[in-house]
């Protein structure tokens, strides 16, 4: 096990070239309870976005990502109000109308999925927004060792009767930064023996994350996804935890390096961060990375709550 792990420094570390990469995300949450035990309300969000970047190698010892296009609309759905009885749907794309058709598929989809929240939907509305300028390079990042540095936002996404303004808020592409930021801490391995961690032993073989802590990125994913969310107060995780990186099966052509945890871990009042998933596949041939997917549940029982889902998967 050390021989592969010694092998697969190599080829994590190993020089890159030019590559075309998509990263797609998904956000999805929920609440839902009775104000002073009377007056029940009720909210539903999920968005998701897509976009092709071009991967460079560096200077800095790793590779440079650009955005170069919008491959997929970008589509947000959520509640209005307390009741839940409104629901608006929400579209980029360079064309508007293909746009939102998509997203009222993604709608007619969750209807018959979701056995709650679409019964109280009464009204639908939709809303476009366009590009005021080509998305090319409107998003950038350093990626080295597996994690993500550095990420920038230079994007000119507004409704499409600007300077006519929205009451809700349309962040896709600025919560895909913060998505990207969600890579914070690096899956390949330490030439290590032993190492005590919390009163036990990690055996060579597994590779141990720092202590993580995500209490800024959930603020600003959900402070960019919900202004009524962002102004209630600060999450805060009571504690970091770890994941347990190791090699896992995979085809004969890749390595599968992947963590799994269930930290349970609070991070305001009843909710906590139930489910912890990062997953990576390299090219065994040269070490090139061709998906790096990671997913995080937050919950607060039958009351609500949040998952994430990102990925950034090699074109071939």
């Amino acid at each position: 096990m050390g021989l592969c792990w010694i092998m697969l420094f190599a080829l994590v570390t190993a020089p890159t070239t030019e590559h075309r990469y998509r990263f797609t995300y998904e956000l999805s949450g929920s609440a839902r309870g009775r104000i002073l035990l009377v007056f029940p309300y009720r909210a539903f969000y999920r968005s998701r976005a897509s976009a092709i970047f071009k991967a460079a190698s560096s200077s800095a010892s790793g590779q440079e990502f650009f955005l170069d296009r919008i491959d997929e609309p970008g589509i947000m759905l959520r509640t209005t109000g307390f009741s839940g009885h409104t629901l608006v749907i929400l579209t980029a794309d360079a064309d508007l109308q293909y746009g939102i058709s998509r997203g009222k598929q993604m709608w007619q989809h969750l209807r018959t999925r979701m056995d709650y929240y679409p019964r109280f939907v009464h009204r639908v509305k939709d809303f476009q927004f366009r590009f005021f300028r080509s998305p090319a390079g409107g998003i950038r990042f350093l990626r080295r060792n597996g994690v993500h540095e550095g990420c920038r936002y230079n994007m000119d996404v507004r409704f499409r009767h600007h300077p006519e303004e929205l009451r809700i808020q349309f962040n896709l592409y600025r919560i895909m930064c913060e998505m990207i930021g969600l890579y914070n801490h690096e899956f390949r391995p330490q030439l290590q023996g032993l190492l005590p961690l919390g009163g036990c032993l990690c055996l060579p073989g597994y590779r141990v994350s720092q202590p993580l802590d995500f209490s800024f990125s959930i603020n600003a994913i959900a402070g960019l996804a919900s202004r009524f969310v962002g102004s209630l107060r600060d999450f805060n995780q009571e504690v970091p935890f770890r994941l347990f990186y190791h090699l896992a099966p995979a085809a004969a052509d890749r390595i599968c390096i992947q963590a799994v945890t269930k930290p349970d871990v609070r991070i305001w009042g009843r909710f906590k961060i139930k489910h912890f998933s990062r997953r990576v596949f390299l090219d065994k041939g040269s070490g090139r990375l061709l998906q790096d997917e990671l997913y995080a549940r937050i919950d607060k029982g039958r009351g609500g709550g949040m998952t994430v889902t990102a990925r950034l998967e090699l074109l071939q």
